[in-house]
């Protein structure tokens, strides 16, 4: 009978603690009242700011990060994305964004593309103006561009392109002064730097160029 009584009294012990922790977890101590995004796009921050905002003034522990990991991933300026329940109040949401590494022109309108030459912000939202503009007309000069793309962003000659596109069994990469520069699809970017310092040297010389070829193994200039 003692310890029928003893269970009794500690399940009921058990269910006012439960009761207890609802209460409380409901209570406006633990309502969420600011929203944190950290990433580098101004715009796309106060757009999740604009998606999270339903959530304020409701209790935190029903906010469902999964949920909302999900929906902000759909965001195709958005590579990764962490949200995270700062208690009692806080929701901390750390943005990766997609990195703009050119311009392509659709319907007569500048966009950002990636790496992958995906389309993911408009010219607008990026404080980075000088991006080169990329064109193709086909999957395969777009392959083959994305992979010129990868290479000149990580060489000396990405500051200095405006351009880039196929001409004729050749591709071109349209420097700031108008220099332009012939290269293979799978150029390297140990070539692209030999013919950074090739155009450097020659504009030190003061010598005018047309173009640099960085075709072959040996490098021509006219």
């Amino acid at each position: 009978m003692k310890e029928r009584i003893k269970k009794d009294v500690l399940l009921l012990i058990l269910f006012l603690i439960i009761i207890g922790i609802l209460q409380m977890v409901q209570s406006d101590f633990f309502y969420v009242d600011e929203i944190q995004v950290e990433g580098n796009n101004e715009i796309l921050k106060k757009d999740i700011i604009s998606k999270l905002d339903e959530f304020k003034n409701k209790p935190i522990v029903y906010v469902n990060t999964n949920l909302l990991v999900s929906n902000i991933s759909s965001d195709a300026r958005v590579k990764e994305v962490i949200i995270k329940k700062s208690y009692p109040n806080k929701l901390k949401v750390y943005i990766e964004e997609r990195k703009p590494l050119a311009y392509v022109m659709n319907n007569d309108k500048l966009f950002a593309v990636d790496e992958n030459l995906n389309i993911f912000t408009s010219y607008d939202e990026l404080d980075n103006k000088g991006l080169p503009i990329v064109y193709y007309n086909n999957k395969d000069e777009e392959n083959d561009i994305s992979m010129i793309v990868k290479s000149l962003s990580k060489s000396s000659l990405y500051p200095l392109s405006s351009e880039i596109y196929k001409q004729d069994d050749k591709y071109v990469i349209v420097l700031s002064d108008g220099v332009k520069v012939y290269i293979k699809k799978d150029v390297s970017i140990k070539k692209l730097n030999q013919g950074y310092i090739v155009y450097n040297k020659e504009k030190e010389q003061n010598n005018s160029m047309e173009y640099i070829d960085l075709r072959f193994e040996l490098i021509s200039v006219r």
